[in-house]
């Protein structure tokens, strides 16, 4: 087995080694907003958990190349990573947003006088949320894609550095419910409605960490690549 290259950026690491994600989201690494990031670096700024992360990496390495759904991501076209991101993760999201926003009244309503505060702040944030992201996916269906289907590279620069700025904003949100919701944990009086909410809310955080990697860690480049060939 090779030893992990630590100036890999922690997008390339997500990349090439198998379960790098999940490994990341569990000391709290940002691995998607973060992503330029070199790995060297993040474990630095990990501390005492260095060794730990360097560890579930390296035991993690000698598996091969990822994928998701039996698909090799880095091997796709920028149209073909474009379909895999909406038919995956836009689906999902777009399914789950009216879901999870119904569940976070009911618990509020349920539980909102023993927990109100933490649950009137997971309220707000998820409809923050919920709103930035369905503008996004709009944006992204159909004025983003479009431009890069359509080999626009100069027009799409602009909105593409926008999407990044809001991705960035999503992450600092998803930050603030992990924060807010103790890492998910249900509290000892919560119900099964209390437990779906917070295993929905971790769920999306997770595709959305995943989501923002495929673009920013993969699709972004790629097309940043194609704009300068034809310059």
């Amino acid at each position: 087995m090779e030893a992990l290259d630590k100036t890999q950026t922690l997008g390339d690491v997500v990349l090439s080694v198998p379960g790098a994600d999940r490994v990341f989201r569990s000391y709290g690494v940002d691995f998607c907003c973060g992503g330029s990031r070199t790995l060297e670096e993040a474990l630095q700024e990990a501390g005492a958990a260095a060794d730990q992360i360097v560890a579930a990496l390296a035991a993690n390495a000698s598996a091969g190349r990822p994928d998701e759904d039996g698909v090799d991501v880095t091997a796709l076209s920028i149209a073909g990573l474009i379909d895999y991101i909406v038919d995956k993760h836009h689906t999902f999201v777009k399914r789950e947003l009216p879901a999870v926003a119904e569940l976070t009244t009911t618990v509020l309503r349920a539980h909102g006088q023993r927990h109100g505060e933490a649950l009137s702040e997971v309220h707000s944030l998820f409809g923050q949320l919920r709103i930035e992201l369905e503008q996004h996916l709009i944006k992204e269906e159909k004025t983003l894609f479009p431009l890069f289907h359509d080999e626009k590279y100069a027009l799409a620069e602009a909105v593409m550095a926008k999407t990044e700025s809001e991705h960035d904003t999503a992450g600092s949100v998803l930050k603030c419910l992990r924060r807010v919701t103790d890492d998910y944990q249900v509290p000892a009086d919560g119900c099964t409605t209390f437990s779906l909410l917070y295993q929905k809310l971790e769920a999306l955080e997770g595709d959305l960490f995943q989501h923002i990697h495929l673009e920013n860690n993969l699709l972004f480049p790629q097309v940043r690549r194609g704009s300068a060939a034809v310059r």
